[in-house]
């Protein structure tokens, strides 16, 4: 799962910052899915008991976690739903000129374009796994492997 978030905020951050519409459309559509992705991994977990299996005697912190993630994925759905929009409308946009490499005056560089990505997709994903994550109980079968995730790609960030 690690390697797919990484090859993921790679590919989205080269493909919504290429000059190529083609590239900067198919990049767009790549991550109005990856966001339907999210909602829809938060609607199954109210679908298949995750959120139901908090404790009663839990504190407000943990039983507000549901709501709270609910909310994501409905941000998370209204944003992809302008992402397929734009898909579009990168179809008709002509191509842009390359950008420089480094930082100019007038204009951010790929370099941190591509950093800014990266770490944003991270942030994006990161959020909501870390409460996904708090809602499974420690006996639950896939609690170690989100939690895995979730450490190994928030390392990087937080420096950042």
């Amino acid at each position: 799962m690690t390697e797919f978030y990484i090859i993921l905020a790679v590919l989205l951050a080269f493909t919504l910052n290429h000059s190529n519409r083609i590239l900067r459309a198919l990049g767009t559509l790549t991550a109005a899915l990856a966001l339907m992705m999210i909602a829809w991994s938060i609607l199954l977990a109210n679908l298949d008991g995750t959120f139901a299996a908090i404790p009663i005697g839990a504190g407000w912190a943990e039983r507000i976690k549901p709501f709270v993630l609910n909310a994501q994925a409905a941000i998370a759905t209204f944003a992809a739903l302008f992402l397929f929009w734009a898909t579009w409308s990168q179809t008709a946009r002509r191509n842009v000129e390359v950008l420089p490499m480094r930082n100019t005056e007038k204009v951010f560089g790929r370099v941190s374009r591509y950093a800014h990505w990266v770490i944003g997709i991270f942030i994006l994903i990161l959020i909501p796994m870390g409460l996904f994550t708090s809602v499974l109980g420690p006996d639950h079968p896939e609690r170690a492997v989100f939690m895995a995730t979730h450490q190994k790609r928030i390392r990087p960030v937080v420096p950042l």
